[in-house]
């Protein structure tokens, strides 16, 4: 986690404050016993044998520094538990925030990280955090017990400093910060034993490697010897890292690219020979060394296509760059075409690897002068629509893919050229029966000169042109002499004259109805104890049914039932005499065993004799 540290002038008081954890805190507030106390209850459980669970744990940090707390919980040695150095695991948690180095520290008892010569766990996840994350030197943080006469010894291996691999300058650098402690040099414990972390470090690793012992003075929480303790350590690593691995190569930029390459270039530092070159896809991870080089220029190539690639120059000897993004170009797009709007045509085409978007071409002359009519800034969105268009008019289209390097758009290579016709859009239609005869509705389609309408009797069968309208605002057709209870189909479709050629749009949907029978009209006649009903002949009717009523509202049932078509008349007998009586009548066609009915007639009434 990237440690901010925030100066603000307020009230005339300045405060130092670390952003940790997503959240602001003071920096005194990492000096409280509460917090001390925080840091050091995972080691600090079942009486410093750890958790039980973790061999230990580490956080990345941001500068080429690791610090490693081996004992921050209880070790097994020779058959016997080695007390804890505690509170080495709670500094360098804090010396993780203040400084930003990377850290490793125990959290359960198995073995001696600081006593064996196998390469545990802990030492392989070293060794991965020095390669990955270019650990430049490694503190390995112990304690030593209060009647020690020095209040930090610096182990260097010995004498002749063998764990710090003839950079004596590192340890200068400490020493200046060191000047108000009253510290030793391989005093008490040098580090430089076969089995030590120290020796690991420096002889197998290859990276400069010191044991630091804390007086146990410096270790109490509650003694203001700890804060300023781990405020020297802070600024100790910090002199460390500002004073010996600061060397930075500047002014990165990327001179050419293709789909498949990448030039760099950066400006060459004096006394710098060898520059080493890192590379990743992952802007944040997993960075490796592609080449050295003695040139300020290099060409990575073999890339793929439209990928973003991070770099990062290392002059040998100094520190690794900031970090420069460039990206391949991308491939061409492959585009398809679809006008079945009406004035639209739809671009269509196959996603490109690495784009950030899409910028989309036109042309309409011969002599192909294209110019960009939409800049898509999405490179998953895959298609876009050209409306207000002309009908009948061809329109050719080119699609490239940009990527987004540095704020600014990187145009990939440009598409195959397509090109269509305008069309008319596809009306939408809906058809509704009526008595003998139904009526077709469908929705206007701009730039339309008129419409065609096409029936069939059969969905799937041969359908024929029925009418053409010729204006294009009306909207509607009514198909008359229709025989009742058949069903028929229909589909419209709009039409524009272009250049003395129709130009037809796909036909709508199909919709179809059955027409009703007409409704009879009927009279009444009345006689004695009875009542004559007479109507109009219902063409294609199969027969009629009499319905009867003693009030207007009441429930009617069925009087009579006439099965010939030809009969048009009936007398209802048997009646109550001087009784008002109410009829309606609905004609009806058999078809395959089922009656289809005409609506009622109007209600009729009439008083017997």
């Amino acid at each position: 986690m990237k440690t901010r540290k925030i100066i603000s002038l307020f009230f005339a008081t300045i405060f130092t404050i670390y952003f940790i954890n997503n959240s602001f805190v003071y920096a005194d507030d990492l000096y409280s016993i509460d917090y001390i106390n925080e840091q050091e209850k995972e080691f600090a459980v079942n009486n410093y044998m750890g958790n039980g669970i973790d061999d230990f744990k580490y956080k990345i940090g941001n500068i080429p520094i690791l610090i490693s707390a081996p004992h921050a919980v209880k070790q097994f040695r020779n058959e016997s538990y080695k007390a804890a150095d505690i509170y080495t695991g709670a500094i360098i948690k804090i010396l993780s925030e203040t400084t930003g180095a990377h850290i490793i520290y125990k959290t359960s008892t198995n073995g001696d990280e600081n006593y064996t010569t196998e390469e545990t766990e802990y030492r392989k996840k070293i060794k991965e955090l020095v390669e990955e994350n270019d650990i430049r030197i490694i503190f390995d943080l112990h304690g030593m017990i209060s009647e020690r006469d020095s209040d930090i010894d610096i182990g260097t291996g010995g004498n002749s400093h063998t764990n710090l691999l003839k950079q004596s300058y590192i340890l200068q650098s400490m020493e200046n910060s060191l000047i108000n402690l009253n510290y030793s040099v391989n005093k008490y414990f040098f580090g430089g034993g076969p089995y030590t972390l120290s020796t690991y470090n420096s002889q197998v690793l290859g990276i400069p490697s010191i044991q630091l012992e804390i007086n146990r003075k410096f270790r109490d929480r509650d003694s203001e010897n700890f804060t300023y303790m781990v405020k020297t350590l802070t600024e100790m690593i910090n002199d460390v890292y500002n004073e010996c691995y600061k060397v930075q190569v500047e002014n990165m930029k990327v001179e050419e690219v293709t789909t498949s390459s990448i030039k760099l270039s950066w400006d060459k530092i004096p006394g710098i020979s060898q520059y080493e070159v890192y590379c990743s896809t992952d802007e944040n991870n997993n960075y490796k060394k592609i080449e050295t080089v003695t040139d300020t220029t290099y060409t990575h190539s073999g890339l793929k296509s439209g990928q973003t690639y991070y770099y990062k120059i290392k002059a040998v000897g100094g520190e690794i760059s900031s970090l420069l993004m460039s990206s391949t170009l991308c491939d061409a797009p492959i585009v398809k075409l679809e006008a079945n709007e009406s004035n639209t045509i739809k671009v269509n085409w196959i996603k490109v690897y690495g784009a950030s978007g899409y910028e989309i071409l036109r042309s309409t002359s011969e002599d192909n002068e294209y110019s960009t009519i939409e800049t898509i800034n999405n490179g998953d969105t895959l298609n876009f629509e050209d409306k207000n268009l002309t009908t009948g008019k061809t329109y050719s289209y080119i699609v490239r893919a940009y990527k987004d390097i540095n704020e600014e758009k990187v145009f990939g290579q440009n598409s195959n050229v397509v090109s269509i016709m305008a069309k008319l859009s596809t009306t939408k239609a809906i058809a509704t029966a009526d008595e003998g005869k139904i009526n077709i509705k469908w929705e206007k389609v701009n730039d339309a000169d008129g419409y065609e309408v096409y029936k069939s009797t059969t969905k799937d069968g041969k359908y024929s042109k029925v009418n053409t309208i010729t204006n294009e605002n009306i909207l509607s057709y009514t198909n008359t002499n229709l025989i009742p209870g058949k069903t028929y189909y229909y589909k419209v479709r709009a039409y524009k004259n272009v250049d003395e050629n129709k130009i037809v749009a796909k036909y709508s949907n199909i919709v179809s109805a059955i027409p009703k029978l007409i409704t009879p009209n009927i009279s009444l006649t009345s006689a004695k104890k009875k009542v004559t009903i007479k109507w109009k002949k219902v063409n294609d009717a199969s027969g009629y049914e009499i319905y009867r009523a003693t009030s207007k509202n009441g429930k009617y049932t069925k009087a009579k039932t006439i099965t010939k078509s030809s009969t048009i008349s009936c007398t209802d007998s048997n009646l109550a005499s001087k009784k008002n009586y109410y009829y309606k009548v609905r004609a009806y066609k058999t078809i395959n065993g089922k009656k289809i009915y005409s609506s009622y007639s109007a209600i009729k009434t009439i008083k017997t004799k």
